[in-house]
């Protein structure tokens, strides 16, 4: 499982994939290191037009999930509406797998596939999201209400009951700063997180990764980013076979481990 790792900075994900729109996220908000239930940028298909926006890391509200398996999401309950029409890209620099970074040998950037959900809304006196852009994906105007039992599906955005096909959400703008929050803006906006929450497709790991872990996440090739954003068909057999020339570097220090996830569901 993957459950560390560092994502690409708003600017390079812009650079990257653009054109691309930048929604309710800033570098404010993302960490050094990413790990399960850090807030981490996520590209998506909004109306036609790819738009970055802020995902919590960990697809369930109580903060696991942040890992499924590719080979099993399109049938699985817990991911096959997501799967479906909710998908997503993490823009990572590089990952963690046992004990080793893993990078593209090239410089490029990985394209990880991903899906998305809409959880619990928080508290009523939780911070607000940062300022952040124009985002077409911003927290919804009415009450999330997650699937039965909170464990599979897509939540209710508080408008249409689905998602379109290809995972857009047609939910309002919002508007917030950590600066309209009373006390440190700076401390407002590490501490709030958003409601969409995000998991990371895992695969059986390549000849570079397998050393070190059994599994590695699923890297999109060029072509097949558009179609996994538009919720197409995408061949199976690809995503598990292929994978970019990884560089393996050292992991100097560790990090806290992630919240138990006894399967991969």
């Amino acid at each position: 499982m993957c459950g560390r790792a560092q994502y690409l900075k708003v600017p390079e994900i812009v650079g990257e994939f653009g054109p691309v729109r930048v929604g309710d996220i800033v570098d404010a908000v993302l960490t050094e290191e990413a790990f399960p239930r850090s807030v981490v940028p996520g590209m998506v298909l909004h109306k036609g037009e790819r738009v970055v926006s802020s995902f919590t890391w960990g697809f369930f509200d109580d903060g696991t999930g942040h890992n499924a398996r590719l080979e099993t999401a399109p049938d699985r309950p817990a991911w096959r509406d997501a799967y479906a029409s909710a998908r997503l890209v993490l823009p990572l620099a590089r990952f963690v797998e046992g004990r080793a970074w893993f990078s593209d040998a090239s410089g490029g950037p990985l394209a990880v596939a991903g899906l998305y959900r809409l959880g619990a809304l928080p508290p009523a006196n939780s911070p607000r999201p940062p300022t952040g852009g124009r985002s077409g994906l911003a927290d919804p105007g009415g009450p999330a209400r997650p699937p039965t039992g909170g464990r599979s599906g897509l939540a209710d955005p508080g408008g249409p009951a689905r998602p379109p096909t290809g995972g857009r959400l047609s939910v309002p703008d919002t508007a917030g700063s950590p600066a309209d929050q009373p006390g440190d803006p700076a401390a407002a906006a590490l501490a709030w997180r958003p409601t969409r929450r995000a998991t990371m497709l895992t695969r059986p790991a390549d000849d570079i990764v397998a050393p070190f872990h059994e599994r590695m996440p699923v890297v999109l090739p060029v072509d097949l980013i558009g179609p996994w954003l538009a919720g197409e068909p995408v061949p199976l057999a690809r995503l598990l076979a292929e994978s970019p020339v990884l560089l393996v570097g050292p992991l100097s220090r560790p990090g806290p481990p992630p919240p138990e996830q006894t399967s991969l569901l």
